[in-house]
């Protein structure tokens, strides 16, 4: 690929990125062989008019001319977490949720947001 092609795999790379999706090697050679393929423009005299593609050592190299991209390792979903995707499973906790709710009295002003990394009153940060 000439620099400009990749350059368009970097931008490709890059919108990914600003809309949330992380690239997977097939969407990087996927991108790269289409950019390939619509530039692609065969000699008159030649029977082949097959366009070029990306080989298997092409997406290591690239990584190493462009150190900005590299591979993140995805680590599978734990199985609690994975059964909370499902629909069922968080309206029945929420039903439960509001239910609580109502039998304690608790009133929404009552209520903060809190994660696995915990909440202390009074303990928050100041920027400036």
């Amino acid at each position: 690929m000439s620099e400009a092609e990749e350059l368009g795999v970097c931008l490709y790379l890059k919108w990914l990125n600003n809309i949330g999706t992380a690239a997977r090697l097939p969407m990087l050679t996927g991108c790269a062989n289409t950019i390939l393929k619509r530039n692609y423009q065969p000699a008159t005299e030649s029977l082949n008019t097959t366009p070029p593609m990306v080989g298997p050592a092409w997406a290591p190299r690239f990584w190493g001319r462009y150190p900005e991209f590299h591979i993140r390792k995805q680590r599978s979903l734990d199985y609690k977490w994975r059964k909370a995707h499902n629909p069922e499973v968080l309206l029945n906790w929420f039903q439960r949720y509001l239910s609580i709710c109502e039998e304690k009295g608790i009133i929404s002003s009552d209520i903060y947001n809190l994660n696995e990394t915990g909440f202390r009153i009074g303990m928050g940060s100041i920027s400036g």
